[in-house]
């Protein structure tokens, strides 16, 4: 959410992944996630966006919005 944040729009998964330093697929699991539970949505293919207006400048202006440990998403917590 915070890599999307970046953008003034929609993002498109490319950059993010770039921005992330990240493959497709090891975005896969979380996108889903997100997806799954109401962050975002996909309104085409390649394609995210924020699902609630103001989640992007929320997250502009909280610090501690910065990008976190992807040990600590909660995808990864969950299957713990």
């Amino acid at each position: 959410l915070a890599a999307m944040a970046h953008d003034d729009g929609p993002s498109r998964l490319a950059d993010l992944t770039r921005r992330l330093g990240k493959t497709p697929q090891q975005v896969a699991p979380v996108r889903a996630w997100l997806l799954e539970h109401g962050y975002i949505d996909a309104p085409a293919r390649g394609i995210l966006s924020f699902c609630h207006s103001g989640t992007r400048a929320l997250l502009r202006t909280d610090p501690d919005a910065a990008p976190r440990d992807p040990q600590r998403h909660p995808v990864a917590a969950s299957r713990n």
